[in-house]
């Protein structure tokens, strides 16, 4: 059992009412879809894979910048800002606003001994009157950017998919012999909770981790 390519350069594979096309180093457009930037894998000579799906249907992001890129050198768009929205009426209240919620991305963390510690976010709520369930500053971890096994399968098949003269979206998402390496995202998690939950306590505040939701969907992961 493989996965299968279940999002190409921010475009579902499932569906067929868009032609997926390739899109390359050489390729004009280029800006992730869920950032505003150019994508980090095409910079790289990658192939623009945000998701795959495994042979249970369950959807495994494989990008970091997928869920919620943190990159502080580029202003949020319109889809980091309702994912944050909807994260901070997870953890606050249902009740909060956008003009309720204050954010710094890529804040340094003090830790004895070490200065390789930085939260993805900072997240607060602020000019709110309402009860919230918890306290009201928060380190917010992003975990979104997966390991694959045997990802030169997934790029294989991607190049032959490249070269066909009539590409269609079924074949970029057929099975292919790779796998999720999801044991890696947990150490991670592991020991971010450990030292940055750590500070975040000792401060007031509290720790939150967002993870990609293992999702039967594109849309309901999202």
């Amino acid at each position: 059992m493989g996965v299968s390519i279940a999002e190409y350069f921010g475009q579902r594979t499932d569906i067929s009412s868009t032609v997926i096309q390739p899109v390359t180093a050489n390729s004009r457009v280029k800006k992730c879809p869920f950032m505003d930037k150019n994508c980090a894998k095409i910079s790289k000579r990658l192939k623009p894979v945000c998701s795959v799906r495994k042979h249970n249907g369950d959807i495994w992001i494989v990008c970091r910048d997928r869920l919620c890129s943190t990159n502080k050198t580029i202003p949020l768009i319109g889809y980091q800002k309702n994912m944050l929205l909807g994260i901070a009426k997870e953890v606050f209240s249902s009740e909060v606003e956008k003009e309720n919620i204050f954010i710094k991305r890529e804040v340094r963390i003090p830790v004895v001994g070490s200065s390789n510690y930085n939260a993805d976010y900072v997240m607060s709520i602020q000019k709110y009157k309402g009860e919230l369930r918890g306290p009201k500053n928060v380190v917010l971890e992003m975990q979104g950017g997966g390991e694959t096994s045997n990802t030169g399968s997934i790029t294989r098949h991607i190049d032959v998919w490249e070269a066909l003269k009539n590409k269609t979206n079924s074949f970029l998402s057929q099975d292919v012999n790779a796998g999720t390496i999801e044991t890696n995202a947990w150490r991670r998690q592991q020991e971010q909770f450990i030292i940055k939950g750590n500070i975040a306590s000792q401060t007031g505040g509290g720790i939150v981790f967002c993870v990609g939701s293992p999702a039967k969907s594109i849309n309901e992961g999202r």
